[in-house]
C-alpha cells in the first residue's frame, strides 16, 4: 500500500493543499465520492483520461489510511429525528462497525 500512496501529494500550493493524485489537481475526495456515487473506474477514466488504474487504488488505499486514523460518524435518521451512531473503528480485522446510537438534543 506504500507504493499506491506515494501517487498521493499534499502540497500547500496545489488545491489548498487538498491530497490529490500526484501530478494533477484531481481531489483524492473528488475521485472517491464519484466512485461512492456509482461511477464505475471506467467511467472515471473516461472522464479524467490523465488518470491510471492505479491513481484510483491510490485514492481508495488513501481513504482506508485516512478512515483508521480517525472515528467515521454516521447519522442515521430514525423516526424523523437525526441520531448520530455507528463510529466505524479500525481494528486491523477486528470490530469495524459498533453501533452506538444516541438521541441527539432536542431542540
Amino acid at each position: 500500500m506504500d507504493t499506491l500512496l506515494e501517487r498521493i501529494a499534499i502540497d500547500p500550493e496545489v488545491c489548498s493543499g487538498k491530497p490529490c493524485i500526484k501530478g494533477t489537481r484531481i481531489w483524492v475526495s473528488l475521485i472517491l465520492d464519484l466512485l461512492a456515487s456509482g461511477m464505475t473506474e471506467a467511467e472515471l477514466l473516461v472522464e479524467y483520461p490523465q488518470l491510471v488504474h492505479e491513481d484510483v487504488l491510490a485514492a481508495i488505499a488513501y481513504g482506508a489510511e485516512a478512515s483508521r486514523e480517525r472515528d467515521a460518524a454516521v447519522s442515521q435518521a430514525t423516526d424523523g429525528r437525526d441520531r448520530r451512531g455507528a463510529r466505524l473503528q479500525s481494528a486491523y480485522g477486528r470490530n469495524y462497525m459498533t453501533s452506538k446510537i444516541r438521541s441527539s438534543p432536542s431542540s
